[in-house]
């Protein structure tokens, strides 16, 4: 079984972390960061799979709409949760 109970051809991972953030977010974040437009980031999430399609997927599913603190401070309490640490 692949993530989220799902199953997928040829299990490569234990485990699926899906990362999402909402579309406004990473339309800042792009513009700013990689000087992409908008029109261009847009046409790129188009043309992938639906985030609530991923998630059906995902094991765990981070909601990265903060600063990278916060993600920072949710990766690490996932991280410990499968480590065992």
């Amino acid at each position: 079984m692949g993530g989220g109970g799902h199953p997928l051809p040829s299990p490569l991972v234990d485990k699926i972390w899906l990362v999402v953030a909402p579309e406004s977010v990473v339309v800042r974040r792009l513009t700013r960061d990689k000087g992409m437009t908008e029109p261009q980031i847009l046409a790129r999430l188009r043309s992938q799979m639906p985030a609530e399609e991923k998630i059906k997927y995902a094991d765990e599913v981070i909601y990265n709409d903060g600063s990278f603190a916060r993600l920072e401070s949710k990766v690490t309490r996932l991280w410990r949760k499968y480590s065992g640490n």
